[in-house]
């Protein structure tokens, strides 16, 4: 993973896993984010992963694979919800132009 992304925190390196925001706060901290909570968004497909982004405090994108996942999105309220990384690819593209 570490060839695709700046920053990678695995299972085991945080003081606490998912769902706990810990390990998401891991990652910010060894960021260059200047507002590193708003800055970022938390991209997960479960349950645990909106608990991870709410616990940080972090904004969350849900990717429901086209799944009824309509409790997860009441309850986390994620900013955006689609069905996969293909509309997420299409959604930033598009927030950019």
């Amino acid at each position: 993973w570490s060839s695709n992304f700046s920053v990678v925190v695995a299972a085991g390196e945080s003081a606490a896993d998912k769902p706990s925001g810990e390990p998401l706060l891991k990652a910010l901290s060894l960021t260059n984010l200047r507002d590193k909570r708003q800055s970022a968004w938390y991209v997960g497909d479960t349950e645990i992963d909106m608990k991870c982004a709410q616990e940080a405090r972090c904004p969350a994108v849900l990717l429901t694979a086209g799944e009824d996942m309509s409790a997860t999105k009441r309850e986390y309220n994620p900013i955006i919800s689609l069905k996969n990384c293909q509309e997420l690819y299409e959604f930033l593209v598009a927030l950019n132009a």
